[in-house]
C-alpha cells in the first residue's frame, strides 16, 4: 500500500474505537478475553494435577478443551492488536506521543508485572525450596514444568524478566513459564507505534531500533505477524463500512459461517501445530470479529461478569495464575500421595474449585493492581514531566 494511501486511512481511524453502535461487540471482545484466560488456566492446572490422556472416552472433553491454551494466547495477541493499534492511532500525531505512550504501555505492565512477580517468587520459594514438593522439580510429568523451579529464581533471571526478555535472553521467573507472552507483547507494543510513527511522520525513531530483534528472534516475529490481525482487523472496520453493512444485512448467515470456520480451524490445529497454525487461527478469529462488529446490532448482551472480568482482571489472572495453581496442586496432591491424579469426578470437582479459587484470587489482585492503573500512570507522568520536559518534535 502506497504511504499516503495508508496515511489516509490512518487519518480516519480515531472514531473506531467511539462507534456506539459497536459497543456491544466490544463487550463480546472482553468476555472473549476472560473466556481465552480461564481456558489457559484450565489448560495448565489440568496438566499439574491431572496424568496425561489415558483413553478413557468420558474424560476426553476436558483434555481437549484444555488443550486450546495457545490458541487462547493467539486470540489474547489479536484483541490486544486492536485496543492499541486505536490508542497508538488516536494520539500519533501528538508531539509528546512517544513519553506518554510508553509511560500508559509501562504502568499497565508494571503494576500487574511487578506484584506478580514477588507473588510467584515467595510460593515458588516456599513450594520448591521450603517444601520441596513434586510438581517444582520438574521431574512429575507435568508438560508445563519440566525444569527445576529452583533454579529460576535468581536475582538476574528476575531481572530478565523485568526488562521483558525472558524467553528471549533467559527464562521466565520461577514457575511462571506464561510470563513469555508478556514479553512478546512488550515488543509489539514497541514495533507498531514504530512503524506507525514512519508511515505518518515520515521519521525514523529510535525505538525502531528494536526491530532488529525481528532478525534474532524469528518465533517473535511470528506472533507479530498474530497480533498485526488485530491492526487489520481496525483499519478493515474504516475501510469496509460497505462490506460492514451487507454482512449486518444479513448476520445469522455471516455470523453462524463464521463460528463453524473458526471450529474447523480449531479442530485443525489440534492435528497441525506451528506458526502456520497459530496465523489461521489468529486470521479467522479476526474474520469472526469483524462479522460481529458488523452485526453488533443483533448480537445478544454478553454476561455482564464475564465483560467485567475481561475488562479488569484477565490480565491479572493470566498473570498470576500458574504460580498459584502450581502451589494449590502441589499441596493437594502432597496429601494425596504426591502422584499426580488419575481423572475422575472428585478429582474434576477439585479442578474446577482450584480454577475458581484462582479467578477469585485473581479479581482482588487486579484491585491492588490493574484497578489503580490510572493512579500510578498519572504519578509516573508527573515525575517523568519535572526531569524530562516535553520535546517540540515529539522524537
Amino acid at each position: 500500500m502506497p504511504l499516503k494511501h495508508a496515511k489516509n486511512i490512518i487519518a480516519t481511524a480515531a472514531p473506531v474505537q467511539s462507534i456506539p453502535a459497536a459497543s456491544r461487540a466490544y463487550d463480546w471482545m472482553d468476555a472473549l478475553r476472560m473466556l481465552a484466560a480461564v481456558v489457559v488456566l484450565l489448560n495448565h492446572v489440568r496438566d499439574l494435577l491431572w496424568v496425561d490422556y489415558n483413553g478413557e472416552r468420558i474424560w476426553a472433553p476436558v483434555y481437549f478443551m484444555a488443550g486450546y491454551g495457545h490458541e487462547a494466547v493467539m486470540i489474547f495477541f489479536v484483541l490486544s492488536g486492536f485496543w492499541i493499534t486505536g490508542s497508538v492511532m488516536r494520539r500519533i500525531d501528538r508531539p509528546d506521543f512517544w513519553q506518554r505512550y510508553m509511560l500508559d504501555r509501562l504502568s499497565r505492565l508494571y503494576v500487574v508485572l511487578i506484584p506478580a512477580l514477588l507473588l510467584g517468587g515467595v510460593l515458588d520459594y516456599v513450594g520448591s525450596v521450603v517444601m520441596n514438593w513434586p510438581l517444582y522439580s520438574g521431574e512429575s510429568g507435568a508438560h508445563t514444568v519440566e525444569m527445576a523451579v529452583r533454579d529460576r529464581l535468581g536475582l538476574g533471571t528476575l531481572l530478565i524478566n523485568l526488562a521483558f526478555l525472558q524467553g528471549l535472553v533467559g527464562p521466565t521467573f520461577g514457575s511462571n513459564g506464561p510470563l513469555w507472552s508478556l514479553a512478546y507483547e512488550f515488543w509489539f507494543y514497541a514495533w507498531f507505534p514504530a512503524i506507525a510513527f514512519v508511515i505518518v511522520q515520515r521519521r525514523f525513531t529510535l525505538i525502531a531500533v528494536s526491530l532488529l530483534l525481528a532478525w534474532f528472534y524469528p518465533q517473535v516475529t511470528l506472533g507479530f505477524m498474530s497480533w498485526l490481525m488485530g491492526t487489520a482487523l481496525y483499519f478493515a472496520i474504516i475501510r469496509y463500512q460497505s462490506v460492514m453493512d451487507r454482512i449486518g444485512a444479513k448476520p445469522k448467515r455471516w455470523l453462524a459461517g463464521m463460528l463453524l470456520l473458526n471450529l474447523v480451524v480449531l479442530l485443525y490445529t489440534r492435528t497441525v501445530a506451528g506458526a502456520a497454525s497459530d496465523l489461521l487461527v489468529a486470521v479467522c478469529f479476526t474474520g469472526l470479529l469483524f462479522v460481529a462488529i458488523s452485526a453488533t446490532h443483533w448480537l445478544p448482551s454478553a454476561p455482564r461478569f464475564l465483560v467485567l472480568l475481561g475488562k479488569q482482571g484477565s490480565f491479572s489472572l493470566y498473570a498470576i495464575h500458574f504460580p498459584i495453581a502450581i502451589f494449590v496442586c502441589s499441596a493437594l496432591l502432597a496429601m494425596l500421595g504426591g502422584e499426580r491424579l488419575q481423572p475422575s469426578f472428585a478429582s474434576l470437582g477439585a479442578m474446577v474449585a482450584i480454577m475458581v479459587t484462582i479467578v477469585g484470587i485473581a479479581y482482588y489482585f487486579a484491585k491492588l493492581t490493574e484497578a489503580r492503573t490510572p493512579l500510578y500512570r498519572d504519578r509516573a507522568t508527573r515525575s517523568f514531566a519535572r526531569f524530562y520536559p516535553t520535546r517540540s518534535d515529539g522524537a
